[in-house]
């Protein structure tokens, strides 16, 4: 294993040790069968999913006692509000490569934590699966009415389409029959939650009632700022022609600058964000060939390039307004300017220096797979990453790649 490998994996192991490590209950209360309410604290993970099991205590140090959907009428934590609910819901796939045949509804019964999205006269609850689906609800009487959607494949004119099955359209102009401006909104409306949420916003706006609770909307968490550091490259080069340079070889190191924007994702604690970052950067390598006892070749490689990279970051775990991370993604490097020159230094009866360019053409797009972690505390952040690029050669009889290792200062404006 090489020792760029071994210090990554020492780095992650190092990390991961501090996972898990704080306390998630919150102040929250639970609603028995009977329709008391017990006031105590939930461990709360800001779920993506809609949980299976809670985990409840009366006071910070009294047992945790779990509870499942039967358990319970309904629970409350953090501003956010589940019922168990008895449901019938499709259980065809919604995968694209899995998509049923046939139009026709494929129901299993299940009981769950509904989380509610508007509580009122008229009632909109979501659940989110293990396998990502989303499914929506109204509340009649006391039953939990699925909003019936799905997709399906179908051919038509010999041709494999995706249709979709959009009963939620039909039970929603029966179930907001009361206020009929919402006729043509609710046949615009898609299976999502922002249109869903902003169908009964409007139904509210139009009748007398009001609702007596609406999920606040968790909003994208951005972060701007500003990068610095120091990066260094290693080149490998396999030719197939004596003149060009061949093996490994190292780079300079340089200076590198630029700005970043983090966009966290909503739920899990904004633990997955996109990050992305516009930097300029530069390398520069050099090499020595030998053609005869009388010919010599000096080359030098170089490019500053406008990077922009962009990485899906996993944060693994918190402290006090700090934390680690763990990035992977892509990035793409546009040469600006380059250095492309070949030295010849013949030494036969007299001296004679000449120059040229090493390359015809110099390759002014690199893509790279980038690997990296890091940690940051308060405004400010430091990470260590590792680009694997396809180098600056387009030239088959002369392959290059590229392996750079970067040190980043960021400070959060």
């Amino acid at each position: 294993m090489s020792s760029s490998k071994m210090f990554l994996l020492a780095v992650l192991l190092f990390v991961g040790k501090s996972v898990c490590g704080a306390d998630l209950f919150r102040p929250g209360y639970v609603i028995n069968h009977r329709g008391d309410t017990l006031q105590g604290y939930i461990e709360y993970r800001n779920w993506s999913t809609n949980p299976q099991v809670i985990h409840f205590r009366s006071t910070p140090t009294a047992q945790v006692v779990s509870y499942k959907p039967a358990d319970l009428s309904a629970f409350s934590v953090a501003e956010e509000y589940y019922e168990s609910a008895a449901i019938q819901v499709e259980s065809s796939s919604n995968s694209f490569d899995r998509l049923s045949d046939s139009a026709d509804f494929e129901l299993k019964a299940d009981t769950v934590f509904l989380q509610a999205l508007v509580k009122g006269r008229k009632s909109l609850y979501f659940l989110k699966n293990r396998e990502g689906q989303s499914f929506f609800f109204i509340k009649q009487g006391d039953q939990y009415v699925w909003l019936g959607y799905k997709r399906y494949r179908k051919q038509e004119n010999g041709k494999n389409l995706i249709a979709s099955n959009n009963l939620y359209i039909h039970q929603l102009q029966q179930y907001l029959n009361d206020c009929k401006d919402l006729i043509l909104l609710i046949s615009q409306t898609s299976y999502k939650t922002s249109s869903l949420n902003k169908l009964f916003n409007s139904y509210y706006t139009c009748t007398t009632d009001s609702a007596n609770y609406t999920l606040p909307q968790e909003k994208m968490k951005t972060e701007f700022g500003l990068l610095m550091g120091v990066s260094t490259a290693s080149f490998n080069f396999t030719s197939t022609q004596s003149f060009y340079l061949s093996g490994r070889h190292r780079g300079s190191t340089n200076l590198l600058g630029g700005i970043f924007l983090d966009l966290g994702l909503p739920r899990n604690f904004n633990r997955w964000s996109i990050y992305n970052e516009l930097v300029v950067t530069s390398y520069t390598v050099e090499g020595s060939l030998t053609a005869n006892q009388y010919q010599r070749h000096d080359v030098v490689f170089g490019q500053t390039q406008l990077k922009l990279t962009n990485l899906l970051r996993y944060k693994l775990s918190s402290f006090a307004e700090g934390g680690f991370y763990l990035n992977v993604g892509m990035a793409n490097a546009f040469g600006i300017a380059e250095k492309n020159e070949r030295i010849t230094h013949r030494q036969y009866l007299s001296d004679a220096v000449t120059y040229d360019k090493a390359l015809e053409i110099m390759r002014k797009y690199e893509q790279a797979l980038v690997l990296g972690c890091g940690t940051n505390y308060k405004r400010f952040s430091l990470q260590a990453r590792v680009d694997f690029g396809n180098g600056f050669s387009d030239y088959s009889s002369f392959k290059v790649s590229s392996t750079r290792y970067s040190l980043l200062f960021g400070y959060r404006l």
